[in-house]
């Protein structure tokens, strides 16, 4: 009994990804690559691959080496760069285009609350190697007495 039922479970999980990815809404495809680029549908993610679907609603970002051309059906080329991200939906190409974003640890802290977490990431590093610098100069661990 629990083969059959491990079979009927396996069977659902296989029909609905396949339904899935029959629902999914193909607006282009990706016409150039280099380096790693990924692609995450909300859902799953993996490494984009010359000439695979863009789907309507995935979000591309390119490593440090990656660089990527997603050309959808309404002619518009969307070119992402080292360190940049973008998430594709069925919108004008000017839109498109503006909504790509930087990458990275610094460009996360700056856009994430307005540049506010940069500067408060900032001012914690500052307030810690000051005060790595004061203990330095009036804690000696010189012993008093030679005893």
């Amino acid at each position: 009994m629990r083969v059959k039922s491990f079979i009927v479970i396996c069977s659902a999980l296989f029909a609905a990804s396949v339904f899935a990815q029959q629902n999914q809404n193909v607006i282009g495809k990706v016409t150039e690559l280099a380096g790693v680029v990924t692609v995450t549908d909300g859902v799953r993610g993996g490494t984009a691959t010359l000439g695979s679907p863009v789907v309507d609603g995935s979000r591309y970002v390119t490593s440090s080496n990656g660089r990527v051309t997603l050309r959808l059906d309404n002619g518009c080329d969307i070119k992402l760069e080292p360190n940049q991200a973008v998430t594709v939906r069925e919108r004008p190409c000017a839109a498109l285009i503006a909504s790509i974003q930087s990458v990275g640890v610094a460009a996360v802290l700056a856009t994430s609350t307005g540049g506010s977490a940069a500067a408060g990431a900032l001012g914690v590093v500052a307030i810690g190697a000051g005060g790595l610098l004061l203990e330095d100069q009036f804690l000696d661990n010189r012993p008093i007495s030679s005893n």
